[in-house]
């Protein structure tokens, strides 16, 4: 059941990615309006997402395919990002990110601290 969601939750985490990314490049009010409805979903989504991938889907893989196998698969998955990111892999991903934020005036973490 938790493969099962997690899978779902991907598969959305996609369409709102490319929703993302059009609405980044648009220039209307409206647009940036969806934009930051958009960006502002992902954090519901992702942290409850991401701690279960943590917490108990990823050391119960690990234990259920054993170290060598993981390790290969790890080597496999690297490959992998480099074929679809190209050379800069997702250290590429992340700049792109970074520019992203800085577009958008978020990208001091320290903002978001509450007071």
């Amino acid at each position: 059941e938790l493969v099962r969601v997690l899978r779902e939750q991907h598969q959305s985490g996609r369409r709102l990615t490319e929703e993302i990314t059009r609405l980044a490049a648009a220039t209307s009010d409206a647009d940036r309006q969806g934009l930051e409805a958009r960006l502002a979903g992902v954090i519901p989504t992702y942290r409850p997402h991401a701690a279960r991938e943590d917490t108990v889907l990823f050391p119960a893989f690990r234990e259920v395919v054993g170290e060598h196998e993981f390790h290969e698969l790890g080597e496999t998955f690297e490959d992998e990002e480099h074929e679809r990111f190209g050379k800069a892999g997702f250290a590429g991903i992340v700049a792109q990110v970074a520019a992203i934020e800085r577009t958008l005036g978020i990208e001091e973490l320290k903002q978001f601290t509450p007071k």
